[in-house]
């Protein structure tokens, strides 16, 4: 009866270690997130940029963001293939998604943005309040492997549902 005791104690203890070990894994790593940011808005046009950010605890490294073209070009205004601008507009935000854009090292609690596109009243390049899934891949500093997978919003982020009234306010 001791022996059975002394027994489960240890696996006990070995399940408990293989926890702790676990859960420190998992709070001690980068996780990288993407999201839309407002650079600038007013009454006509909303100005975009693509955030990454590493909101863990170590640095990530060799950060690279995926899109299909499915999916931008489905995000994309009706009207937009027919601004004067559009092929570069196009450029800037694809370059986003290639290998030449990868980030080498982002220390936790930074972030890096890069244009991402405009809505507009009069010539919008993106349909507003559009989704577009991303998956970010990237690694811990000992080389470990990670993929985040997430929907990014086409909206103004001075305000949560897209509108706000232009300053801050006081207090």
């Amino acid at each position: 009866m001791q022996n059975i005791f002394s027994v489960t104690a240890v696996i006990i203890s070995v399940i408990s270690l293989c926890v702790t070990v676990w859960l420190w894994q998992q709070s001690n790593r980068p996780v990288v997130t993407a999201r839309i940011k407002t650079h600038s808005g007013g009454n006509v046009a909303i100005m975009y940029l693509l955030e990454l950010v590493n909101s863990g605890t170590r640095p990530a490294k060799n950060i690279r963001v995926h899109a299909s073209q499915d999916q931008i070009a489905a995000a994309l205004a009706p009207e937009a293939k027919d601004q004067p601008n559009f092929t570069k507009h196009l450029r800037t935000v694809e370059r986003c998604f290639e290998e030449r854009a990868m980030v080498p090292v982002l220390l936790n609690g930074e972030a890096t943005t890069n244009p991402f596109g405009h809505t507009s009243i009069e010539r919008s390049f993106w349909q507003p309040g559009a989704t577009i899934e991303l998956s970010i891949s990237y690694h811990g500093l000992q080389g470990q492997r990670y993929t985040s997978h997430l929907t990014i919003k086409i909206d103004d982020t001075a305000g949560f549902a897209g509108a706000s009234y232009g300053g801050k306010a006081d207090g």
